[in-house]
């Protein structure tokens, strides 16, 4: 049975997925790294993030700063940290407006 607590962490996962997803397709990266970096505060805080990654916790602020540039290799150490994957889906012509392409999108992870 799930716990009023555990329903209201899945409730929050799913709008921080939401939120990135978002994010990424208006291509407000800047809008995505601030997400990240409140949920990384909200659930882990940066010393245990930076720790986890073998980031310094100078390096992480400034990854996930406005003006951040994060390789890819390093959203893929952090999202999981905070419950979540990248995936990447098609997309389809009428979302593109262009040939058929690939398009990324977050998804909580579940175990």
């Amino acid at each position: 049975m799930e716990t009023a607590q555990s329903t209201a962490m899945a409730r929050q996962a799913q709008s921080l997925a939401s939120e990135l997803n978002a994010a990424l397709s208006e291509r407000e990266i800047e809008i995505f790294l601030l997400s990240l970096e409140k949920a990384i505060k909200a659930r882990r805080g940066f010393a245990a993030v930076a720790r986890k990654t073998g980031l310094n916790r100078t390096a992480l602020y400034k990854i996930l700063s406005s003006s951040g540039n994060p390789m890819l290799s390093t959203l893929i150490a952090l999202l999981p940290l905070v419950n979540l994957r990248l995936s990447v889906e098609l997309l389809h012509d009428s979302e593109s407006g262009v040939e058929p392409c690939v398009g990324i999108e977050l998804a909580e992870v579940t175990t």
